[in-house]
């Protein structure tokens, strides 16, 4: 919450200060460029697209940087200092730009169809940005797990032994129709653990962190001496490969199987209680009431120049009647919409809550 409040302050800030319309006005004579046809017409949408991706590649950079010192801090000080944090600058800085990249990708498409159907379908347009948002967010639901999260992690199937034996055993008791255990190589980033469960329709997984199987099961004594040898060579990792594989862990421990199906419990309760799914429909729910709130601002054609952006840089009069710069015009409302935000922030946080109180009782009964 307090990192929420802090992004807070320094976007209004940055605000404040006049940045966006500097940063506008500096990126429109690209975008005009780009968007001009060969008769020299320039096309509104095609503009405002251009001036979108520019805007927001030019403001995502200056948070990255300006988020930077925080993360820093809390990754190599705090996280340190405790004994939490495994990975190295180069590991941290190559995570930063995945992530980048992966927003690269993902956001013009999203972005153009999002504005097209806002200057395509008139006033009605929320009906129909809803529809195509909600569509969207469930092909992230199927691309996250299945295609994003692998980019930054490596996932293999839990090796044939007990402990995947008495998982199968759990789902199967509660009907959960799993497909595949796997482990994911937490130990790279963290020492801390976790376990989750994910996958749409009859596709169903269960992930372990690698660090979660340790902290349970505890490290065979061909493990732990690995482990001293490395320290004793100044480094965390063997030359030859991952500092956990799954034969380093002590698959007997009856007493740590039991805390692990424990955990899985946890995650099938969620699961079992439809928590991701009410999850997304408040989501839905929320980008819809939003959208017909957004309608309305609309009908002010002056709010971009209110903010301090000139009018001659906002791309031309269009056929529907909006303001010139639908994608200004979105950004300033949600800037506006960020008080309210963190109210409802503070709900879904008890509302979270009362879910993982309501999946630990699952897991108990």
């Amino acid at each position: 919450m307090f990192t929420s409040w802090n992004d807070f302050v320094f976007e209004l800030a940055f605000w404040i200060l006049g940045f966006p319309p500097a940063i506008w006005a500096y990126m429109a004579p690209t975008s005009e460029k780009w968007a001009k046809g060969e008769d020299g017409t320039l096309d509104p949408i095609l503009f405002d697209f251009y001036q979108a991706m520019l805007f927001s590649l030019v403001l995502t950079l200056i948070s990255i940087v300006g988020d930077w010192p925080c993360s820093l801090i809390k990754k190599f000080m705090i996280e340190e200092s405790h004994g939490f944090n495994k990975q190295t600058l180069g590991g941290w800085l190559k995570d930063q730009f995945k992530a980048l990249l992966v927003q690269i990708i993902l956001l013009p498409p999203l972005l153009y169809g999002l504005l097209w159907i806002i200057y395509s379908t008139g006033d009605n347009f929320y009906v129909y940005a809803g529809i195509f948002l909600t569509v969207g967010v469930l092909v992230l639901v199927i691309l996250i797990p299945f295609v994003i999260m692998p980019i930054f992690n490596k996932f293999e199937p839990l090796e044939e032994n007990q402990i995947k034996k008495d998982i199968e055993a759990l789902a199967s008791d509660v009907n959960y129709p799993l497909q595949k255990v796997e482990v994911v190589d937490g130990s790279q980033r963290s020492s801390h653990s976790n376990a989750y469960q994910y996958g749409i329709g009859k596709i169903k997984k269960v992930v372990l962190f690698d660090t979660l199987l340790e902290q349970h099961l505890g490290l065979s004594p061909e493990a732990r001496e690995r482990r001293i040898v490395q320290k004793k060579h100044g480094g965390e990792k063997p030359a030859d490969g991952p500092q956990v594989i799954q034969s380093d862990f002590k698959y007997e421990n009856n007493a740590g199987r039991m805390q692990i199906l424990g955990i899985v419990a946890h995650e099938l309760g969620h699961w079992a209680l439809m928590h991701f799914l009410y999850a997304i429909t408040i989501s839905l729910v929320q980008i819809y009431l939003t959208f017909y709130a957004f309608s309305f601002s609309l009908k002010y054609a002056n709010m971009a120049t209110n903010f301090g952006f000139a009018e001659q840089e906002l791309g031309v009069a269009n056929p529907s009647g909006h303001p010139r710069s639908v994608f200004l015009s979105l950004t300033i409302f949600s800037m506006l919409l960020k008080p309210i935000d963190y109210v409802l922030e503070i709900l879904m946080v008890y509302v979270i809550r009362q879910n993982e109180f309501a999946a630990d009782k699952y897991s108990v009964d």
